[in-house]
């Protein structure tokens, strides 16, 4: 028996209430910050899982600056305010706001790693991974392609998704300072480019 439409209006009332909860940032100010501290300290000299926030205890700050860029970019090409929340539940590990209308969005972070780290896996092998979430209707997913590369992406095999909208994102521009998101890549897709901030 399908659920009522009762049960899954309190399911999400249940839902948007613990995300109201979250403690929120500002992913400009987050990414101001670490820019200064990328110039304040000689990241090249330190060993590359460190400077790259690869290590296991840095593993989580790398993929929050990942979801920060991600926020920030979307905050510009939709002309918003966008804050994001820290929140490793069920299928996805970070909760993006619209203060202004209250609407949460679930975002699952991924990621196709650097060539030097494991040059097996590549953007298609990631995707593929994503058909485990088989009824995330409310999901985004966002892809931070961490390569050089070109990608068509009407080549991609998108069949069997069962999440809401899925975007890639990744430096435009050899020192970073340019990003691009291309997405949504279940609808119509689209590319942006955005300046990362300053302060």
């Amino acid at each position: 028996m399908f659920p009522s439409l009762v049960s899954i209006e309190c399911l999400m009332s249940i839902r948007t209430r613990a995300w109201s909860k979250l403690k929120y940032y500002d992913p400009k100010e987050i990414l101001v910050a670490l820019r200064e501290i990328e110039r304040a300290y000689p990241l090249k000299d330190m060993p590359y899982k460190v400077s790259t926030l690869r290590s296991r205890s840095l593993r989580s700050r790398g993929e929050s600056r990942q979801c920060a860029i991600f926020c920030y970019g979307m905050a510009q090409l939709l002309g918003i305010t966008l804050l994001y929340a820290e929140s490793e539940v069920d299928d996805y590990d970070y909760i993006a706001c619209v203060p202004e209308k209250n609407l949460f969005i679930p975002i699952q972070m991924k990621e196709v790693i650097p060539e030097k780290v494991n040059p097996e896996t590549n953007l298609q092998k990631e995707i593929d991974k994503l058909r485990k979430y088989s009824d995330s209707i409310d999901l985004c997913v966002a892809i931070y392609v961490n390569r050089v590369q070109s990608i068509d992406v009407s080549r991609l095999n998108l069949s069997g998704l069962g999440i809401a909208e899925l975007y890639l994102f990744g430096g435009a521009t050899p020192t970073q300072e340019t990003w691009k998101i291309v997405g949504n890549l279940l609808d119509t897709p689209t590319e942006c480019r955005f300046n990362y901030p300053e302060a």
